[in-house]
């Protein structure tokens, strides 16, 4: 957890301190940085993985079933040009 200048107390009392000192500076309008543990930035990056996988598993099954296409249909039919005439 950053450092700050709230007094050692419980973690779930210094959790809603903070979130009352965050509130206070966005009523106030001040620029208030972004830090990898909060809630949402990691929700961000755990839906972004999530995400990248699925595209991965349905790239891999597009080309696995457009190979298993080509080839029952065009790849594994004679053609004419191989023929012995």
């Amino acid at each position: 957890m950053p450092e700050t200048n709230l007094p050692a107390v419980h973690a779930t009392v210094r959790i809603r301190l903070l979130r009352v000192c965050k509130g206070k500076a966005e009523n106030e309008r001040m620029d208030i940085p972004a830090y990898a543990g909060q809630r949402a930035i990691a929700q961000s990056r755990e839906w972004r993985k999530a995400g990248l996988i699925t595209l991965a598993v349905a790239t891999a099954s597009g080309l696995v079933l457009g190979g298993w296409g080509w080839y029952a249909w065009v790849g594994s039919v004679p053609k004419v040009a191989f023929s012995r005439a």
